[in-house]
């Protein structure tokens, strides 16, 4: 693994226990599949921080959204497409990236 992978992967942790709180999250939303939303956010974590290694994150309130609970309730399959949306929606939102509503 290179050193700049390294360091994502560092970052990518440090900015996962800092600022997602998943317990309170999945009270919030029982019917979240715990698999979708990890793989969502830790994959999206680190293609925002490859493209913004300095990123700093203010607010994560769209985690509460319908768009994310769309893309990550148990009706939220696992193919490529909805798999390919969950990961650009976190990194889209951490960067500030206009995102398409998913009830479009």
């Amino acid at each position: 693994m290179s050193n700049n992978m390294k360091l994502i992967l560092k970052e990518c942790l440090i900015l996962l226990r800092n600022i997602f709180n998943l317990d309170s999250l999945k009270l919030k939303m029982p019917q979240l599949h715990r698999g979708y939303v990890f793989e969502a956010i830790s994959v999206g974590v680190a293609l925002a921080l490859r493209e913004y290694p300095d990123l700093e994150v203010e607010n994560v309130d769209w985690l509460n959204s319908n768009d994310f609970k769309v893309l990550t309730t148990s009706d939220a399959s696992n193919n490529e497409g909805k798999l390919v949306a969950r990961v650009e929606y976190v990194r889209d939102k951490l960067i500030g990236a206009k995102v398409n509503d998913c009830d479009t």
